[in-house]
Parts: structure tokens; C-alpha cells; sequence
């Protein structure tokens, strides 16, 4: 492995071993990033939602 690749790594691995204010493991701060990654695709899925809706409201009262 050259020294590239090793710093690279540690590049990579820094935010890992960066105290967190709850002493929080890697597996959290993943599990955080899907979470966010979900409510994300959730909120999208509400605002298509609730377009639909309105698109039909807006259909029917014309």
C-alpha cells in the first residue's frame, strides 16, 4: 500500500474518529445519514402527494 493510499484513508476515516458530542459511533452517524436520506424521499413523496390532490381539487371545480 502506498503512502497515498494511507493518507487517503486516513482522509476518509477522520470524520470517524472525530469526537462527537454524544460519543456517537460510526454505525449512528450512518444510521443519521440514511434517517436523513428517508425523510428526504418521504417529505418528496408528501409534497407529490398533496400536488396530486390538488391537481384533482382544482379538476373538479372547474
Amino acid at each position: 500500500m502506498s503512502m497515498v493510499n494511507i493518507r487517503h484513508m486516513s482522509m476518509i476515516m477522520l470524520p470517524w474518529q472525530m469526537p462527537m458530542p454524544m460519543g456517537v459511533r460510526p454505525y449512528s452517524f450512518l444510521f443519521v445519514m440514511v434517517l436523513m436520506m428517508g425523510i428526504r424521499m418521504a417529505m418528496d413523496m408528501v409534497v407529490l402527494h398533496t400536488w396530486m390532490h390538488v391537481e384533482v381539487a382544482v379538476m373538479f371545480t372547474q
